[in-house]
């Protein structure tokens, strides 16, 4: 469906009250498409699970993924899995972690998991120095929340 037909149901998102799941796996979606489902979703409080898997969403689709967790109280499970997600997107999902009160089940792949324990070492480096620093206040916060 591309980015296009992301862009045709985020419409569609904005007056719907009855769908509650959605799965849009494999179907070459990108940040513009990712980009117009959030903003979607911001305003729509039914929805409550989200699957984006196997589409090119990369490190700046989980950076607005993560600012949808921050303000929205849906989806309560999101799939990204296969959709390439790097250093930056998984700190960014780890820093939206913190805030966001109602995600209950993250979905992601093996490179997606990689991601995530790289960002919880360097977490634990922040963490073992002296100085507080914006991102060490967000990795022990993340510790915390285990």
């Amino acid at each position: 469906i591309l980015s296009e037909g992301a862009k045709l149901i985020a419409k569609s998102l904005v007056a719907n009250r009855t769908l509650k799941s959605l799965h849009l796996e494999d179907n070459n979606i990108d940040i513009n498409g990712v980009k117009a489902i959030c903003e979607a979703l911001s305003v729509n409080d039914t929805l409550t699970e989200l699957s984006l898997s196997k589409n090119p969403i990369r490190s700046e689709g989980a950076k607005i993924l993560s600012e949808l967790l921050k303000i929205s109280i849906a989806p309560t499970k999101l799939k990204i899995e296969c959709a390439g997600l790097e250093f930056g997107g998984g700190v960014a999902t780890a820093e939206a972690l913190t805030v966001d009160k109602t995600l209950t089940n993250l979905n992601t792949d093996m490179r997606g998991a990689k991601v995530f324990s790289e960002v919880l070492k360097v977490c634990l480096l922040y963490t073992s120095r002296a100085h507080e620093t914006g991102r060490n206040l967000v990795c022990r916060l993340l510790l915390e929340k285990k």
